[in-house]
């Protein structure tokens, strides 16, 4: 397995993980996309050098950046059962399953 794709799952259950706390319960996939470009953008600015996020390549689309490893990284964690389309929207299975680290 791509170990960019592993990473964008990571990212993307870390994402939905920190969002709980917040009460965001679920976010569509659209909102990932440009949360994660605007983590890319943001991290650039404060730390310089090596971007953690650098792995992923983003095209504008007509809905906002758009990176495909970020969306194999969702479709890997649906297929893995780690997070599931509620209505509209991305929401982990179980949140308390996963260790997520500090986004």
């Amino acid at each position: 397995m791509d170990p960019i794709v592993i990473k964008a799952e990571e990212d993307v259950l870390g994402l939905l993980q920190q969002s709980k706390q917040i009460g965001w319960l679920k976010m569509n996939a659209n909102t990932i996309q440009r949360i994660m470009y605007l983590l890319q953008v943001l991290y650039s600015f404060k730390h310089g050098g090596d971007n953690i996020f650098g792995d992923y390549h983003f095209t504008p689309s007509l809905y906002g950046p758009y990176s495909i490893e970020i969306d194999k990284g969702i479709a890997d964690a649906q297929n893995f059962e780690r997070i599931r389309d509620d209505k509209g929207g991305l929401a982990l299975y179980n949140a308390e399953e996963y260790i997520t680290k500090d986004l």
